[in-house]
């Protein structure tokens, strides 16, 4: 390399430090005041109040719930503006979590009204609920006493219609009842006040459990009964052993019992769920004992019992008794008078105790009787008889039988019946019955029944055929009318008291959002040298030689997570002092790695001494697509030089972020004295006439100013070129 050269690069790298020095000369010599760093800080707008930061969200989702939950509920929830926090980087997680603290009290303080309102509300719908209650139950009872007027009215119309038909019915009854006192003591008439209280099942149930005796049948109910023949009204006869047993056309199965040992025997017979009391189903036994035989000497007594109640039993050749036994079906037990009683009190009512049909073309009838009812009940048609016969004790009856019970007698007295009897006959004198009897009355729950011409003190009887003693049809009774019940005039209710619940008045409740805003807090620092280095050791308030080369690392807090706001522009912006020369810039990250010059553009302006470093928006999209995790920010280093001696030099930037303007700390340097030139060697000169007048020194320093003079006039008319010329 040759001198030239090596002045030429010198001069190029000195260049700034000769104009320097240049510049200085003149205010020294010329006496003006330095300028300080301290008088250039930055006025950007950096004031709080202006500054936006960026929106950090704290969920508030829950708190959003609450409100919702509370409204529907019907608190009134007013909500209030929103509070603004603003926080830098060291203070965010502190205030994140007093204002998740905050929501957290709200919420509490909107779940209690919510508590509060709904038991409120449940107590007022509870009091509301009753009070509706006891509307509805007024509202009803007056609906229904206006029903009941109205039908009352139409009953009482009816009720007079019905008390006049009565009246009429009555006076018929009247003329039309017969009472007869018999002489067994029985009071006779053709009529009752009472329905029958026992009902017997017309479909006639089956029972084929065994009749119980010491007889075994001649026939059971598992053998095919024999209707071969047919009655002159059309039903069936059933025969058995050349004998014809009447009224059992209905049988399913049918039992007999034949011969002289059936005679003081007794057989029970149980019919089960056969007949209906007051709605309640009955057992009916039946312990039939056929008393003496009654027929002639080719004949024998028999008994053909039927597998149904309405069909029974008929008997042939022989007098006979039966007891009857009630019991309920359900528990077993026995029925008692009471329940068997019918609706009048003077009546007691409850079985229909015969089906006597007459005999010999009309001219006998069969008889039943018993000793254990104080009633007789019959129908108003009647056969009359006056024969005098023994053992008629106290017993109305078609004909008697002769004591001797001989054929001769028989015949006797069934001729004297011809010839006495009067057939049917409307005088109810003596009440012999064809159609049916039925006794009330009763003074036993257990009552013994007689049939054929009956001896009721010893039980003796006597028929020239057979008796059948039940029929399930109502008795043709003379029935009295029955008096109108008069309606019931209804009674206008009361209504009671409504007590109105007060509506209770909304729980209020109050919902205030945070704004938490990140401020960033931009920070500058000083290196030695040029580095690119942003973890080099800080040089701030250190001394510094004129010349010296420094590094400013601008930087600032990394972006938060969970941000909301987009960053829409980033610039740098450092006034630097005028006691050092801007000579470039370069952009490094915390960890150095990364190369981001392509993301940001420098600009010095040299009029103003302004640095910028603006972030370009590519970056700033890489930067808004990743919102939830912490976003590092790019550190500028801004190379300069220091070139004023004995002076202090102070400087801050300024973060542009957004619409808004934030300062970074001060940093600042001094330099000393301004290093002296080195001495050139001198060149040995030729000794001359030594000069002792002193009055060259003063001209020494003239020539000096002015030539320092020249020089700085020089250099600010031919700037440019020179400059040119350096930087080649």
């Amino acid at each position: 390399m040759t001198n030239k050269t090596v002045v030429k690069t010198k001069l190029q790298k000195n260049w700034r430090t000769a104009v320097m020095l240049a510049g200085v000369s003149l205010p020294m010599i010329t006496g003006v005041a330095s300028i300080s760093a301290d008088d250039n800080t930055s006025q950007g707008a950096s004031t709080a109040d202006k500054n936006k930061g960026i929106d950090v969200a704290v969920d508030h989702s829950k708190l959003d719930d609450a409100v919702k939950q509370a409204e529907a509920a019907g608190v009134k929830v007013s909500t209030k503006n929103p509070k603004v926090i603003t926080s830098n980087a060291a203070d965010l997680e502190k205030n994140q979590k007093a204002i998740a603290e905050d929501y957290d009290s709200q919420i509490k303080a909107i779940t209690a009204a919510v508590e509060k309102q709904k038991k409120a509300d449940a107590d007022y719908n509870d009091k509301k609920a009753k009070a509706d209650q006891v509307k509805a139950a007024n509202q009803a009872a007056d609906d229904k006493y206006q029903k009941e007027t109205e039908l009352y009215k139409s009953d009482e119309a009816q009720y007079q219609k019905d008390m006049t038909k009565y009246d009429d019915d009555l006076k018929k009854y009247e003329a039309d009842t017969v009472t007869h006192q018999n002489t067994d003591g029985k009071t006779q008439s053709n009529t009752s006040d009472t329905d029958q209280a026992m009902k017997m099942d017309k479909t006639r149930p089956v029972d084929n459990s065994d009749v119980e005796g010491d007889i075994k049948p001649k026939q059971t109910f598992q053998d095919k009964p024999n209707f071969s023949k047919t009655a002159y009204d059309g039903g069936k006869i059933m025969s058995f052993d050349g004998q014809d047993y009447w009224g059992l056309g209905e049988s399913t199965g049918v039992a007999v019992f034949s011969g002289h040992d059936i005679i003081g025997k007794t057989l029970t017979k149980t019919y089960k769920n056969s007949v209906t009391v007051g709605g309640r189903k009955a057992n009916v036994t039946i312990a039939l004992t056929p008393t003496k035989f009654t027929g002639t000497s080719d004949q024998k007594p028999s008994v053909a019992i039927s597998n149904n109640l309405i069909d029974n039993f008929n008997i042939a050749h022989s007098s006979y008794k039966f007891q009857l036994r009630f019991n309920w079906s359900d528990d077993g037990k026995e029925l008692s008078l009471d329940e068997l009683n019918g609706a009048n009190k003077d009546s007691k009512l409850f079985f229909l105790g015969g089906s006597l049909t007459p005999h010999r073309s009309g001219k006998a009838n069969e008889y039943i009787q018993t000793n254990d009812a104080k009633n007789a009940f019959i129908g108003n048609k009647s056969f009359v008889s006056n024969i005098k016969g023994a053992p008629q004790d106290g017993i109305s009856s078609y004909y008697a039988v002769a004591a001797d019970k001989t054929a001769e007698a028989t015949k006797a007295q069934d001729e004297q019946s011809k010839k006495s009897g009067k057939g049917a006959d409307e005088d109810p004198e003596n009440f012999a019955q064809m159609v049916g009897v039925t006794f009330g009355e009763f003074t036993t729950t257990q009552p013994t029944f007689y049939g054929g011409g009956v001896n009721t003190t010893n039980g003796e009887a006597a028929d020239i055929d057979n008796n059948h003693f039940m029929n399930f049809d109502d008795v043709a009774f003379n029935p009295r009318p029955v008096k109108p019940t008069p309606p019931t005039k209804p009674v206008k209710p009361t209504p009671e008291n409504v007590v109105e619940p007060e509506k209770p008045q909304s729980e209020t409740a109050t919902q205030q959002l945070t704004t938490l805003l990140d401020l960033p807090t931009p920070t500058k620092d000083v290196k030695a040298d040029k580095t690119n280095d942003a973890n080099a050791k800080s040089i701030d308030k250190q001394e510094v030689k004129v010349g010296d080369k420094l590094t400013y690392a601008l930087r600032a807090d990394a972006l938060p997570k969970d941000r909301t706001t987009d960053v829409t522009s980033l610039t740098y912006s450092d006034k630097l002092p005028v006691e050092v020369d801007y000579e470039s810039a370069t952009v490094t990250t915390k960890d150095g790695k990364t190369d981001l010059s392509k993301f940001v553009t420098f600009d010095f302006n040299k009029e103003t001494h302004e640095f910028t470093a603006k972030v370009s928006e590519d970056y700033l999209k890489q930067i808004n697509q990743a919102k939830n995790v912490v976003q590092e920010l790019p550190i500028i280093m801004v190379h300069v030089k220091a070139n004023k001696a004995n002076t202090t030099f102070k400087n801050r930037y300024n973060l542009l972020l957004n619409d808004g303007s934030y300062q970074s700390n001060e940093v600042a340097n001094k330099t000393g004295d301004q290093p002296k030139a080195p001495e050139k060697p001198s060149t040995p000169e030729t000794p001359k006439t030594p000069n002792t007048s002193y009055g060259e020194k003063p001209k020494g320093l003239l020539y000096a100013s002015l030539a320092a003079v020249s020089l700085v006039v020089g250099l600010l008319i031919f700037w440019k070129p020179i400059k040119k010329w350096f930087n080649k």
